[in-house]
């Protein structure tokens, strides 16, 4: 990096969030309040399957966010069979009580909290949440994890009426901080196809948070890559 951002734009789910554990604890109250009596971990992986391809989906602008809450939970109970469990078991309720329970969860990657509070302590930085979540449960997400108060902005798509990568997601959020100073900019995300993708869309500069070492595969470079959200501290202080 030629210079220092100082608008940090930070992902939440797989970056500052832990979603897989989220994910799975509030899966498993939902379907244990729906009556069900199979075995959970081959439900589980069904459902993270369509999940994905569903989220997939609405970062193409394919589907709708309202078509991605509902048809998930129509696909599972289909699946599950759990129709023949409780009678009246729609996916819009299938999906409320889920939301319900994914809002309580407050889990945090591992040294999210740490490293967040001590950016947070250097003035010079300025740092929102940009996340295609849903504005149900994000909010409450954040405030569980200990970690809602040290940003300036929770930008939710659902919101501003656009996703991540469309650069004018970006855009709007350039708006809603002040600031239409790109090189200023910074976005840190796990999710190449969302956060690393939309922030070359918007011509700032991108941090892939990458733990799982995923290779590139032909895409273009990062402007950094981290393995462990510490890394990010140093990176930041030179």
């Amino acid at each position: 990096m030629r210079t220092i951002p100082t608008y940090l734009l930070f992902d939440a789910d797989g970056t500052l969030l832990d979603y897989n554990q989220a994910e799975y604890q509030a899966l498993k109250a939902t379907l244990a309040w729906a009556g069900f009596k199979g075995k959970f971990e081959p439900a589980l992986l069904f459902y993270r399957e369509i999940n994905i391809k569903l989220w997939k989906s609405f970062e193409k602008g394919e589907i709708s966010q309202e078509i991605l809450r509902t048809r998930r939970f129509a696909l599972l109970r289909d699946e599950l069979n759990l129709g023949s469990v409780q009678k009246v078991l729609t996916e819009e309720v299938l999906s409320k009580i889920y939301l319900k329970n994914l809002a309580k969860t407050g889990h945090t990657i591992e040294y999210a909290l740490e490293v967040i509070k001590e950016l947070h302590q250097n003035k010079k930085f300025t740092m929102a949440i940009v996340t295609n979540g849903l504005k149900d449960v994000q909010y409450d997400r954040l405030k569980a994890a200990g970690i809602h108060d040290y940003f300036k902005k929770i930008i939710i798509s659902e919101e501003i009426g656009i996703q991540k990568p469309n650069k004018d997601f970006f855009e709007k959020s350039f708006k809603l901080l002040g600031s239409d100073d790109k090189e200023s900019y910074m976005i840190i995300g796990d999710t190449y196809s969302s956060d690393i993708q939309g922030g070359i869309n918007a011509g700032i500069k991108t941090c892939w948070f990458n733990p799982g070492k995923t290779p590139l595969n032909g895409n273009p470079v990062p402007d950094l890559e981290i393995f462990d959200l510490r890394e990010l501290l140093p990176l930041l202080a030179h």
